[in-house]
């Protein structure tokens, strides 16, 4: 039998081609330290992000693994995060910084604005691309697939796994610039300053966090002024709002209207509060303000005599004192500028000048009883202005405080102690 001769050719390809072609399957483990184990961070944190390459359980040296990143509710909006080679242990390693502005222009949500508890989702994706395509009948199952006998070719098939990765929102500071201190009815600036106290983490290396703070810009803060006294703010005490600069400095202009506002020293009087992002936890924080007495309101001037009655004797002396009280029905305290006080009577005399006590911030004025019994209005101007007004009552020595009729002449008085002998003459007879 004469067997069918074969053409060179086709010798010559398969000389060429050598031993047949064999498929080997991957595996992608996403965290391999914790297997199936989601990463956890905040906002403006770093994160490493590991994947082992294997096949038949070794490690897969010097290959290339991309890692890819998507928001879990939005799979279209994912981006390339870094495609490192695989080291000696078969690992690939790449960095996410979550900081708006890196990996492309890519910016990241902490919480949606409507969650105030869960962390929000994203989908970590690490890819393998092989040698062979994925549908490659080596790759599926088909002929040839497994491993290669002595010779053969080995051909990577792709993998791809896939875990999640949480990010929370990241903590901020937020504090009252000092030195508030201002009148009733005039304007002061108020300042707050917000700040990630730990910055943004590095482009490189493996810390988490940065090493200084960063400032805040574009978060808007709320100022509130502490009417109730109970440390808390309140809607109905918020004096106003203002966006952070560059610099994480929010300021408010603060009209201290007497209407509404009382004077005094408050601890925790100011109050400002940030109300959180989506990349910012909420923050909030209380200062001192210390709002002064207003200028004096003359009219509202309250005087005090004592004591409020004394004889007119021409000697008793009665201390006048006014204390000044402004617009908003407070009393100037001892610490406030001096004020020219004037006082002024229309029966009596005042002695000396007025003077102030530095304790208590009053004005006070000896006034000397008359030696005429009677009523003495008193008043008091400040700085030049008119004030209030207030009597004082002098009785007659004797005990009568009647109104006196005119005195009768020197002469009806001796007539009538002559008439008194006559009738005391009489009776002696």
């Amino acid at each position: 039998m004469i067997g069918r001769v074969v053409p060179p050719s086709l010798i010559l390809a398969a000389l060429l081609a050598g031993p047949p072609a064999h498929a080997q399957a991957t595996s992608l483990t996403l965290r391999p330290e914790d297997p199936g184990t989601p990463w956890e961070a905040e906002y403006s944190q770093g994160v490493m992000l590991r994947v082992a390459l294997t096949e038949l359980g070794l490690p897969v040296v010097g290959e290339r693994v991309s890692f890819f990143l998507h928001p879990e509710d939005d799979p279209d909006a994912g981006f390339l995060i870094e495609d490192p080679l695989t080291d000696a242990q078969g690992i690939a390693t790449a960095r996410l910084t979550l900081v708006d502005g890196r990996h492309g222009g890519q910016s990241f949500t902490g919480r949606t604005a409507d969650d105030d508890q869960t962390a929000y989702p994203y989908v970590v994706t690490a890819r393998f691309a092989g040698d062979l395509d994925a549908a490659d009948p080596l790759c599926t199952g088909g002929a040839d697939a497994g491993p290669a006998p002595d010779g053969g070719e080995v051909g990577l098939c792709p993998s791809e796994t896939t875990s999640m990765l949480f990010v929370d929102l990241e903590t901020v500071s937020i504090e009252i610039a000092p030195g508030n201190r201002v009148a009733l009815g005039e304007s002061i600036t108020l300042f707050a300053i917000l700040e990630d106290q730990n910055g943004d983490a590095p482009t490189a290396g493996t810390d988490v966090d940065g090493d200084e703070a960063k400032p805040v810009e574009g978060a808007t803060v709320s100022f509130f002024f502490d009417l109730d006294g109970n440390e808390r703010p309140s809607l109905d005490e918020r004096i106003g709002t203002a966006e952070t600069s560059a610099s994480g400095t929010a300021q408010l202009e603060f009209l201290v209207d007497p209407a509404f506002f009382p004077s005094g020293d408050f601890a925790a009087g100011l109050q400002v509060q940030f109300g959180g992002d989506q990349r910012y936890a909420l923050a909030g924080a209380a200062g001192r303000i210390t709002i002064e007495s207003g200028g004096p309101d003359p009219g509202r001037t309250l005087l005090d005599i004592d004591p409020p009655e004394a004889e007119a004797d021409g000697q008793t002396r009665l201390t006048v004192t006014a204390k000044l009280v402004d617009a908003a029905n407070n009393l100037l305290p001892a610490d406030a500028e001096d004020h020219a006080v004037a006082f002024a009577t229309d029966v009596g005399l005042f002695e000396g000048d007025p003077v102030r006590d530095p304790l208590t911030g009053f004005y006070a004025q000896m006034l000397r009883a008359p030696d005429q019994p009677g009523t003495a209005t008193v008043s008091v101007s400040v700085d030049g202005e008119d004030g209030a007004t207030a009597t004082v009552t002098f009785t007659d020595p004797g005990g009568c405080s009647c109104d006196h009729g005119p005195r009768p002449a020197p002469g009806a008085t001796v007539l009538v102690l002559c008439t008194a002998l006559f009738f005391a003459t009489r009776r002696r007879r």
